[in-house]
């Protein structure tokens, strides 16, 4: 195997030597960088499933207030609205990120 031809890691980009041929392909090149992609896969899974029940609680209060706070209501709506895409996009960041690693270890 030629130095080029080694897979990167998916979270810090070095390339390393795969430590077994059987069984999944390795995307990291350690259990360090496996644990930090972790620790950031679930961190913006808790925050995308924390703005949605915002985003839910937001709309529910738009739905019951008075007309005269409806505009204030409405403007936390769409804050949420925006996180919550901010975080999707995110999310689905990060999960191509480590699919793309694994993109390389495919047999052609």
């Amino acid at each position: 195997m030629t130095a080029s031809s080694h897979p990167l890691c998916a979270q810090c980009g070095r390339s390393f030597v795969r430590r077994s041929a059987r069984g999944r392909p390795q995307r990291y090149c350690g259990q360090v960088c496996r644990r930090a992609a972790e620790y950031e896969l679930n961190r913006a899974q808790g925050l995308l499933r924390r703005a949605e029940q915002k985003l839910q609680d937001a709309r529910l209060k738009t739905v019951t207030e008075q007309r005269h706070f409806r505009v204030d209501a409405d403007k936390v709506v769409e804050f949420w609205e925006a996180e919550v895409d901010r975080l999707r996009v995110e999310l689905r960041r990060l999960l191509e990120a480590s699919e793309a690693s694994s993109e390389f270890l495919k047999p052609a």
